[in-house]
């Protein structure tokens, strides 16, 4: 933004200190990445500064993109999002209390969390008890490294996942992510048929959430209607945290081709990134033209002109009524 002094002197003084640092060139950038986060990613050490940095980059940067040139687009529609909240209040804050900003954590992504950090946690230990024995018996020709013994010493893989199953308790050190740490099992009340069935239907926010005073995260908001019951939650405490998912929800565990999705949104006037031929216009006392940025599954995809955003936004909606009749008849 041109006429934002504020972010321009942030960008002035970013660019000031890359030329400080000696930061000059892709490969300048990998390379002083990589050398800051080597200590914390357990990589081999034949591993050089770039690869550290590019294996940060596709297993711990937006995951679920996998292009670079995606994240960077990515990381700097959040930056100019976050200056835009923080310095001239142009947009309202994410709701964290909207389900549009959440998702369902499934038993199966949890089981395969725990599985995986323990994995981890083995190889390491492994990797450490190895050198341990190989330190006080050196290695010479013809002698094979003793990794029985070193298994041996090792705990099983499956001690945590069966503490796991029987008391719902989650023990990590990274703690996947996770604000809670005990009640991820619990006991199905069989008193009747439909109860019983009720169990594999609810979503539950957090045990953390039982706990504020507030009453935001309880609220029904619109952007859940069709996804959660607004009936079918229980009294007291667990009010408007326990919930259910509608009859005609379903949980979806692919991701569906969007292709055709990306295609209909050019068709209809968006302005795809990969063109170019989009203009920013940021001073909107003397025009009143800008753009919004179009996401598709966290990926920013193009910019839709403000002259044309309600009349696509209309035409959406009544493709997706029209697909919806189509499905239901």
């Amino acid at each position: 933004r041109e006429s934002n002094s504020f972010m321009e002197g942030c960008v002035k003084f970013m660019l000031r200190q890359l030329q400080e640092e000696n930061i000059l060139t892709k490969n300048d950038c990998l390379n002083y990445i990589g050398s800051r986060f080597r200590v914390k990613l357990n990589l081999p050490e034949w591993y050089t500064d770039v690869e550290c940095a590019q294996h940060l980059f596709k297993y711990s940067l937006l995951t679920h993109l996998d292009n670079n040139m995606d994240k960077f687009n990515l990381m700097i529609f959040m930056l100019r999002k976050l200056y835009s909240l923080v310095h001239q209040n142009g947009c309202k804050p994410d709701d964290p209390d909207s389900p549009m900003m959440q998702e369902i954590l499934l038993p199966g992504h949890l089981y395969l969390g725990v599985l995986a950090e323990r994995l981890q946690q083995t190889l390491i230990s492994m990797k450490t008890i190895t050198l341990t024995i190989d330190s006080k018996k050196p290695y010479t020709s013809g002698q094979k490294i003793n990794l029985i013994e070193a298994c041996k010493r090792e705990s099983a893989i499956t001690n945590s996942m069966e503490y796991f199953l029987a008391t719902g308790n989650l023990v990590s050190r990274h703690g996947l992510g996770i604000l809670q740490t005990t009640g991820f099992s619990i006991i199905a009340d069989k008193l009747n048929y439909m109860r019983y069935l009720s169990h594999f239907r609810s979503v539950h926010r957090g045990a953390v959430f039982t706990e504020i005073r507030t009453t935001t995260v309880r609220k029904l908001t619109p952007e859940s209607w069709g996804f959660l019951c607004p009936v079918h939650t229980p009294d007291g405490g667990l009010c408007g945290l326990l919930n259910h998912l509608t009859f005609m929800c379903e949980i979806c565990t692919d991701e569906p081709s969007t292709d055709k999705l990306v295609e209909l949104l050019k068709s209809l006037g968006m302005i795809p990134m990969e063109s170019g031929l989009f203009k920013f216009n940021n001073d909107t006392k003397k025009s009143k033209v800008y753009f919004y940025e179009v996401l598709v599954n966290g990926r920013l995809i193009g910019y839709v002109d403000s002259n044309n955003i309600e009349e696509l936004t209309k035409k959406l909606r009544y493709i997706k009524a029209l697909a919806t009749s189509k499905s239901s008849d």
